[in-house]
């Protein structure tokens, strides 16, 4: 996602790719459409004849709206030069075929496949290897380090500062194929390797706020471990090792029924506290700063939709259950949470400002609640402050 350590020189035909990054933060929001560019790069390959990427966003947030499939030029040979055909062939690169299927923008779910192929006749002197084999098919070019394939324009919508993970999901064929695969040269001709999850990187963007890369989540244990009825917590603790099982799924009603406190009694309620004596002129006291109110603020007949765990999704990567949602009204503004999302909006539905409660509080670890060593913060409790407004 942050391309600048990716060179090209073309005294020495060689190309370098930097420390890979997959989450962009901009400091500064930018709510306004804009764009980023983010450069593809592959690495620990050999003979690569071609390649193609599936890539699964939300086109109402974050998209790729072009692909550069030469972002780099050869000066010598006036040609433009990405890691496919960055071997030279009787003084000059192979001529690239590219495609790209880009659906037009719409909120939602989208999905979009791109790729190049160098052309001519396919042999493995022409078909780059990086890093370099033990013994090179070709001295023309060098690629270490890896290897850029394409520079993809990613298009930012409008009213995205805020918000931590926009994100390009670099996929496989599930659930929208066909997925990303690369082509290499072999001794029986070119076969295709289609790549597992695994074998691919997302990007994350972060606009007007640290950017936070998402993962997957891990299915959820059937039944819960083991126990022999002993807690070491304090063992654990004491050694500077905390050990936290779970998540874990506990059906209720086939827990033991808890015994009784032997002797309970009764609780006696005390008497409501009646109202002291006020000295003569004294204004009768008020239960908080709202009572104090000259009048109260003016009702809105706007109805807009909220804050739901889908924000939480799109924010954490994951959803928090139950989703608690909390919520205060001001005078001019509506402030809502549910669990670790929070949004202002303006009383007729405007949204003001949306984040993540991780952005406020500086707590150790990523806050992922599938990591067992990480600390949450989450399910705020929202107040109006009257006094101040």
């Amino acid at each position: 996602m942050i391309p600048s350590g990716n060179t090209y020189d073309s005294a020495t035909n060689s190309m370098t790719v930097g420390g890979v990054d997959n989450c962009l933060t901009s400091q500064v929001g930018n709510n306004a459409q804009h764009n980023h560019t983010a450069q593809l790069v592959i690495d620990n390959v050999e003979d690569l004849v071609g390649w193609q990427t599936r890539m699964n966003y939300d086109g109402g947030r974050m998209r790729p709206a072009s692909v550069n499939f030469s972002p780099f030029s050869d000066t010598n040979t006036g040609q433009g030069v990405s890691f496919v055909n960055l071997p030279l062939d009787s003084g000059i690169h192979r001529d690239l075929t590219t495609a790209a299927s880009i659906p037009a923008q719409a909120a939602g779910p989208q999905t979009a496949l791109i790729g190049s192929v160098y052309n001519g006749i396919q042999t493995f002197a022409v078909s780059p290897d990086t890093p370099v084999k033990p013994a090179p098919d070709d001295s023309s070019y060098s690629a270490p380090n890896g290897g850029v394939l394409a520079a993809v324009n990613l298009q930012v919508l409008a009213g995205q500062a805020g918000f931590p993970s926009l994100s390009i999901d670099l996929d496989d064929g599930n659930p929208n194929g066909p997925g990303s695969n690369v082509v290499v040269f072999t001794n029986s001709g070119s076969t295709t390797l289609n790549l597992a999850e695994s074998d691919l990187g997302d990007g994350f963007h972060g606009e007007g706020i640290s950017c936070l890369p998402l993962g997957s989540i891990p299915a959820l244990p059937t039944t819960p471990p083991a126990s022999n009825g002993e807690s070491n917590a304090a063992d654990s603790i004491d050694s500077g090792n905390i050990t936290v099982i779970g998540p874990q799924q506990v059906n209720v009603s086939n827990l033991p029924q808890e015994a009784g406190t032997p002797g309970d009694q009764p609780v006696a309620e005390d008497p409501p506290l009646a109202p002291g004596p006020s000295a003569p002129g004294q204004a009768a006291p008020f239960a908080n700063a709202i009572d104090n109110f000259n009048s109260p603020p003016a009702t809105s007949t706007a109805r807009f939709e909220g804050l739901d765990n889908n924000d939480n999704s799109v924010f954490q990567g994951f959803r928090w259950q139950p989703p608690d949602a909390q919520m205060a009204v001001g005078p001019t503004h509506v402030f809502e949470m549910v669990n670790k999302v929070g949004r202002i909006f303006t009383r007729d539905g405007g949204v003001a400002r949306t984040f993540a409660l991780d952005a406020l509080f500086a707590v150790p670890g990523t806050g992922d609640p599938r990591e067992p060593t990480n600390f949450r913060s989450t399910d705020p409790k929202i107040l109006y402050d009257a006094p101040s407004s």
